[in-house]
């Protein structure tokens, strides 16, 4: 993902993302959003969204908790979202088990309708128009529908 839309998500939800400058040992979020492109903004800024209101409910009823729920690691797994909390709460779990589905069927490219496709080594949610996908050596790599189901 873009630095520049990483930044409006970090500065937008500051409970949230409040260790992105912790150390690695303390919070993952120090590497930003582990995601292929840039397709699944809306969708993390939607997450983000209802898990900010979340913390900001949970911090007014406890104020002098210190230690609030905040994001561990944003990422992408076996072509789908993966988003780690500390502190897990109930709440966080339909809207995060909501996210992660809808990253199944969203291109990670370019936020339009996709599929999980595989390489033969990775699996990536793509689009039809982005089946050939640059890797991080300039190189194309050509994916295919597979049947996960």
């Amino acid at each position: 993902m873009q630095k520049e839309l990483e930044e409006k998500l970090f500065d937008t939800f500051p409970n949230l993302y409040a260790d992105r400058h912790a150390d690695p040992s303390v919070s993952l979020v120090c590497f930003g959003f582990e995601v292929g492109g840039d397709g699944w903004f809306q969708l993390l800024w939607d997450l983000s969204e209802k898990l900010e209101k979340i913390i900001i409910a949970w911090k007014a009823k406890y104020p002098k908790e210190e230690n609030f729920p905040r994001a561990v690691q944003m990422k992408e797994k076996m072509a789908g979202l993966r988003f780690y909390m500390s502190n897990y709460l109930d709440e966080f779990e339909e809207p995060i088990a909501e996210a992660e589905r809808k990253s199944y069927v969203t291109c990670e490219i370019c936020g339009e309708v996709g599929e999980v496709m595989s390489n033969g080594y990775w699996l990536k949610t793509l689009c039809p128009k982005h089946v050939v996908y640059k890797t991080h050596w300039g190189e194309d790599s050509v994916y295919r529908q597979i049947k996960i189901f």
